[in-house]
């Protein structure tokens, strides 16, 4: 492979891997909505058991229920809150409430935890009758 081409395959990869730590932080410091059917408490019970383990404990935050990496003081904190709606359906919200940036990059593990969550809990529990599927999209 003549430099030209290593040179200009290097730039590729290069931007190619920023550009998917940016959309990758885009997703981590977004909030997840999912609306289930259930018990409030079952919801909890589930959300809690996702969350046991040795690479979590619980900690002070913003949500109901908080959790931090053990890795460090630095990892992120994840929050979840839940919502009892009027219908017997429950609202869980579930995002980052704490996080270690580098040049505006999170870095902190456990970043992509209330993606994963949102997704279990959807397949876990029914989902709502008439609510929006979990768009893990972004």
């Amino acid at each position: 492979m003549d430099p030209k081409t290593f040179t200009i395959l290097l730039i590729i990869g290069v931007l190619l891997g920023v550009g998917l730590r940016i959309w990758d932080t885009v997703r981590c410091k977004r909030i997840y909505t999912v609306i289930v059917s259930g018990p409030i408490e079952q919801v909890r019970a589930a959300t809690a058991k996702k969350f046991s383990g040795t690479f979590w404990t619980p900690c002070d935050g913003t949500g109901e229920m908080n959790w931090r990496r053990n890795t460090s003081d630095k990892s992120c904190v994840v929050s979840v809150d839940f919502d009892a709606l009027p219908d017997g359906n429950v609202e869980v919200n579930t995002g980052l409430d704490a996080y270690v940036t580098q040049t505006g990059i999170v870095q902190s593990k456990g970043r992509s935890k209330p993606r994963k969550l949102a997704k279990a809990l959807e397949k876990q529990f029914p989902v709502a009758a008439g609510a929006p599927p979990f768009d893990s999209s972004l």
